[in-house]
């Protein structure tokens, strides 16, 4: 059995569906409920500690105990899956998962050549831009200012970080796996460079046998072709989805990919609503920001509207909102954005349970975690594809529900609008889609 940590949800879920695609039967279940956790039945087993945004300690100790329950449950090869940028604590997570099994060497690949990650000469890009002068440089939380992927990583251990270029890794398998065992006296962890598809076929075979590999999803594309074949299984038989309302996407992040799959459905007819964040921090404001935002949605859901409830993108919104973090309540910026994604899971959570909501799709990663906790989904089960790094989960608990829990950083434009197809074609019920035009509902 595989054992996959991850450091949120919608990472977790984005490697899971690569390995579900092959008929892997793949469970993620949160870290909260590790202690419960006796006996599984999946072929991939995923721990998410949604530990991106915590301390090093914290996000160390987390990974520590992820890695021993896997272990404990029988799984026998590990991957460390952290954000294909290297946000988060990226060093301490990978020297837990090493500690841990007492095994101190792990294959680090943080390229995705599917969604536009990708490795040269140990410098990263995104969608062929260096990370530096990327989206992710000005990332709220985790600003990428570096590219070269080496020294991103020995900043945050104190073990030996090398690589290997891909001057190597065109020559195959068999050169390259040698050129690894070279390197396992030297250093503790070796980056691979990845610029196709193709550097992904040969590095998938040579690193297939090694009990730990690091990094983003993209390996799980290639890694079951040379491990056995799996049944497919009907996964939703005897599960009732139907549903007669619309499609309810609760947003936290900020990102531009984000904003632009949010501008698209609100064009196609969307109700979009905009929380007013600023007005969190005190406990008048929040109860009326909460109520205010469950009666909206609530109001144009039961008319078959879809709706968004998202944070604002503005710059000046989102500093006002930290500002009054630091304010009224003494939070920093990432405790400021856990506030707003804690607002955004009270609100889903009356929506959900009013409505009886069947389908749910979530944007971003702390937004996710946050709104799945709060409804008391300890783990899902992963379904379909929707598309690169996207996919639909079962929840695992009394009351089913069908999730889409979407990265803000994956996807193009019109990515909203086919997860909510997806969910109207899945549940049978609600197939008029969205209205004519949009509606924003932002001035109470």
């Amino acid at each position: 059995m595989l054992g996959i940590v991850g450091d949120d949800i919608t990472g977790s879920s984005d490697i899971g569906l690569l390995f579900s695609k092959w008929n892997f039967k793949t469970e993620i279940y949160s870290y909260e409920v590790l202690d419960k956790l006796n006996k599984v039945s999946s072929d991939v087993l995923i721990i998410d500690t949604n530990s991106r945004f915590d301390d090093r300690d914290t996000a160390y100790q987390k990974v520590k105990k992820a890695t021993r329950k896997l272990k404990e449950l029988g799984c026998t090869t590990f991957f460390n899956k952290t954000c294909s940028v290297f946000r988060g604590n990226i060093g301490s997570e990978f020297d837990a998962m090493q500690d841990e099994l007492g095994i101190y060497f792990s294959i680090v690949v943080l390229g995705y050549p599917e969604n536009g990650r990708t490795t040269k000469d140990g410098i990263h890009y995104v969608n062929g831009v260096k990370l530096s002068e990327s989206v992710f440089r000005n990332d709220p939380i985790h600003p990428m200012e570096e590219d070269h992927l080496v020294d991103i990583l020995q900043k945050q251990t104190s073990r030996k970080v090398g690589s290997i270029h891909y001057s190597i890794i065109q020559k195959g398998a068999e050169a390259l796996k040698a050129e690894i065992e070279l390197m396992k006296d030297k250093y503790n962890y070796v980056i691979l460079d990845v610029e196709s598809g193709e550097c992904m076929e040969v590095i998938a075979k040579a690193v297939q046998h090694y009990p730990i590999l690091c990094g983003s999803a993209g390996l799980g594309s290639y890694l079951p072709a040379f491990w056995a074949n799996k049944e497919k299984n009907d996964l939703l038989k005897g599960v009732d989805l139907k549903q007669e309302k619309g499609v309810f996407i609760p947003n936290g992040s900020l990102m531009p990919q984000m904003k632009e799959q949010i501008d698209y459905i609100v064009d196609q007819g969307a109700v979009d609503l905009i929380l007013h964040t600023e007005n969190l921090f005190t406990e008048e404001g929040y109860q009326q920001e909460i109520e205010w935002a469950k009666e909206e949605s609530q109001k144009y859901l039961n008319e078959g509207h879809n709706v968004v409830l998202r944070s604002p993108y503005t710059p000046d919104r989102i500093q006002s909102t930290r500002k009054n973090g630091l304010k009224y309540m003494g939070l920093d910026k990432v405790q400021s954005s856990e506030y707003v994604s804690k607002a955004l899971a009270d609100i889903t959570f009356n929506v959900v349970n009013e409505l009886k909501l069947k389908k749910l799709i979530i944007g971003g990663g702390n937004t996710s975690n946050a709104i799945c906790k709060r409804l008391g989904i300890e783990g899902i089960l992963i379904i379909d594809e929707i598309d690169q790094g996207v996919c639909s989960c079962l929840s695992l608990n009394d009351n089913p529900m069908l999730v889409i829990l979407k990265s803000g950083s994956f996807g193009k434009e019109d990515l909203l609008q086919r997860a909510i197809d997806y969910m109207n074609k899945v549940e049978g019920g609600y197939e008029n889609g969205v209205r004519e035009s949009g509606v924003s509902s932002e001035v109470k």
